[in-house]
């Protein structure tokens, strides 16, 4: 009986903490819930007031670059059209404006791309005629037809107004300058005018699409908006609202105006990203609770630890390198930002340094040989770091420093000099390792970009010169930034490329040497970007591809649509010839990759000789084993191989089950080395040796087809044999 009551009492001791403790975290879960909603809200708002900045700062700084200029023009003697067409030219292109121009008092513009226009009627050029520099509202091109802002300032001469200086900036541009990084990148921004017109609009994944007017949207049937934004925005107010969109649901919108025109800047993020944590956190006590209900009070012991040792782990994996144990990059951003802040006058450079050929040594000295050259890296760079200075490991062997600098020369000495104390490695066998580095620099010139934004400028840099032996830095120079700008189209499309089939696939021949005979083509493709006037090349769109492993979607639609043409040509009753494919690595190691690609040949009633699989040879010792099993494996099949050898390794396709070899212009044109001479001769030796064919690629004069000829080559390719045509106009 005394047992039984204790038990009871014991009973009604856990069930009443469980009851308090329950009661207690879902109150606690309530408060929280509030104070994250307000602290999200405020940091919204804080976005736009940054974001509001940005914009006027670029904008009053466009506006005093042009008095400068104008200053320039009104120091000049005798100011002609020549002096001002050279000037404004030069400038342009230094700037990155679309175009500028000079207004005479009459009315008439003369342009930096000599166009003439009359803009005598024009607002902003009337302002600033009677001597207001302004901005005018999103117009029309006249010479493109593509929305603009024009910013424009008067020009004087001895106290009178001798006409206008003004440059043109691309609204589309503008637009892609104002997506934040708030929220895990799922925030945007835009700039409407008070009522409601847009100016830029936003160009991001989740921003509402065919923005014309605010107050009048087609997403908005029941005038929230207008309610809720007109009256503040015309008494040029601020705060922060929460609309409901039929197409992107609830959104929280901070509005904020600029002290430019009418215009309002809105920082928008869907309610969805807002209160991620907040479910997160919810489902996390709740599952709390259930486990209070079952363990008790001696779960709280366990949770507390549990929750100590997450905390540890938490801020280790967000802001520790596991492998360097030095800071990460999230850890040094907000250092960079106070540095930024307290070191005004001092010159900074972003500095991004690799290591050439690191995968080669992990795979000759293994991976933890590999981390132990990274550790010797971080432990180099960080002793030659002086006060102030930064560096991370970005990820693999990329590296990053935030470095003072006086000169480029001097900055320049100190990283080869940081080059030669890097080399000074040994493995744990003592053997030394031939380090071969390349250094990217970005002098910073505006500190507003974010840190990703200048890293990226230095690797630019760094691409141009990586793999070199005599040259090791390169300085980042602003006309390289059209690739980084062509890439990042790349990127953002390329998945849309291929679900909306934007991709054109055409056939290139391949003819025999001995008769000219039409012997197989070459699948490939160009891609007709909507942003572009000319469709990108497969040449410029692949190697980006290759890098960021959309190689896979892209070689499954090349596979598809050649044997979509061969399956066309059978039905069509042509005669057939076979179709090659270049296919990456990714494929060949993919599981049952050839017993699909059998399947999908069966299904479109074509067999599996009239395709020929290209591989570029690859400089991965370790893989190329499997890529000879997968070899195999198709041409068991029936499938054919073939192999690109580019020269960098030994000839591994000796032991490969290929057909031929294809070797591009580098390896078959005649060199003044001797070796290169040689191994060109050799390569048609080994072939015949082999019973395989060799073709060679990029021939482009009648000379080639004699120097290839005397190779023992047996096929050729390239602008000389044909072009690329449609596949119904090659047979």
């Amino acid at each position: 009986m005394s047992d039984s009551l204790s038990f009871k009492k014991i009973s009604a001791i856990i069930l009443l903490c469980t009851a308090v403790l329950s009661t207690g975290i879902f109150l606690y879960v309530n408060q929280i819930e509030r104070t994250l909603e307000r602290n999200r809200t405020m940091y919204l708002e804080e976005v736009a007031r940054q974001t509001t900045s940005e914009v006027e700062t670029q904008v009053f700084n466009d506006l005093a670059l042009l008095r400068s200029i104008a200053t320039a023009i009104e120091s000049l003697s005798k100011p002609t059209a020549s002096h001002i067409d050279r000037l404004m030219k030069n400038e342009s292109a230094v700037n990155n404006f679309k175009r500028m121009g000079f207004v005479r008092p009459d009315g008439m513009a003369m342009l930096s791309d000599d166009l003439l226009l009359d803009l005598s009627k024009e607002e902003h050029i009337k302002k600033a005629l009677a001597g207001e520099a302004n901005v005018s509202e999103r117009i029309t091109d006249a010479a493109d037809g593509k929305d603009i802002l024009v910013e424009a300032v008067p020009a004087r001469k001895n106290g009178k107004i001798i006409g206008v200086l003004f440059a043109t900036r691309s609204v589309e541009e503008f637009a892609k300058e104002l997506d934040t990084q708030s929220f895990r990148g799922e925030g945007y921004s835009a700039i409407v005018r008070a009522n409601g017109d847009s100016v830029a609009r936003a160009l991001h994944k989740n921003a509402i699409s065919q923005v014309e007017n605010i107050f009048n949207l087609p997403d908005d049937p029941q005038g929230q908006l207008p309610r809720a934004l007109k009256e503040p925005m015309q008494n040029r107010q601020s705060g922060t609202v929460k609309y409901t969109s039929a197409e992107k649901g609830e959104l929280h919108i901070s509005y904020q105006p600029l002290n430019i025109n009418d215009w309002y800047l809105l920082s928008v993020v869907p309610t969805v990203q807002m209160t991620r944590q907040i479910n997160a956190l919810v489902w996390r006590l709740l599952g709390l609770c259930l486990a209070v209900v079952a363990a008790g009070l001696c779960a709280w012991g366990y949770i507390y630890i549990q929750q100590k040792k997450s905390r540890e782990k938490l801020f280790t994996t967000a802001f520790i390198d596991p492998i360097t144990q030095h800071k990460n990059l999230a850890a040094i951003r907000p250092e960079m930002e106070q540095i930024f802040r307290t070191h005004t006058n001092q010159s900074y450079a972003i500095v991004a340094m690799d290591v050439g050929k690191f995968q080669s040594f992990n795979e000759r000295y293994g991976f933890k040989t590999g981390d132990t050259l990274l550790k010797h890296l971080s432990r180099v760079i960080q002793e030659g770091l002086k006060q102030d200075e930064l560096f991370t490991r970005i990820y693999a062997d990329r590296f990053a420093m935030l470095l003072k600098y006086s000169s480029e020369g001097e900055l320049k000495n100190r990283l080869e000099l940081l080059a030669e104390q890097i080399s000074n490695f040994q493995t744990e066998d003592k053997k030394t390792f031939a380090l071969m580095l390349a250094f990217g620099v970005y002098p910073i010139e505006d500190r507003n970009e974010s840190a990703q934004e200048m890293y990226n400028r230095a690797c630019v840099a760094k691409k141009r010169i990586k793999g070199r032996y005599d040259e090791i830095v390169a300085f980042y120079q602003k006309r390289w930034h059209q690739e980084l700008t062509e890439e990042a189209l790349i990127e953002s499309r390329m998945r849309q490329g291929i679900e909306k089939k934007e991709f054109r696939f055409f056939v290139e021949p391949i003819r025999s040497l001995k008769d000219d005979s039409l012997f197989a083509a070459e699948a490939v493709a160009d891609w007709p970007v909507p942003e572009r006037q000319d469709p990108l090349e497969q040449a410029v769109f692949r190697p980006v591809f290759e890098r960021n492993g959309f190689i896979y979607q892209y070689g499954r639609y090349l596979l598809d649509a050649a044997l979509e043409t061969l399956s066309t040509w059978k039905a069509q009753g042509k005669k057939l010839i076979p179709l090659v494919v270049k296919i990456a690595d990714e494929h060949l190691t993919a599981p049952g990759f050839a017993e699909r690609l059998a399947t999908k040949a069966k299904e479109m009633d074509v067999e599996p000789k009239w395709l020929y699989l290209e591989l570029t040879e690859t400089k991965r010792h370790i893989l190329n084993a499997r890529l000879k099993a997968a070899g195999e494996e198709l041409k068991q099949q029936g499938f054919n191989l073939t192999v690109r050898y580019t020269g960098l390794v030994s000839p591994a396709f000796k032991e490969m089950p290929i057909d031929g070899v294809k070797i591009g212009r580098q390896m078959w044109t005649k060199s003044p080395d001797r070796k290169s001479n040689m191994l060109a001769q050799s390569l048609g030796q080994v072939c015949q040796e082999l019973g395989i064919f060799l073709a060679a690629d990029d021939v482009a004069t009648q000379e080639d087809i004699a120097r290839i000829k005397a190779l023992g080559f047996s096929y050729a390719q390239g602008p000389f044999v044909g072009p690329k045509v449609k596949p119904g106009e090659l047979l």
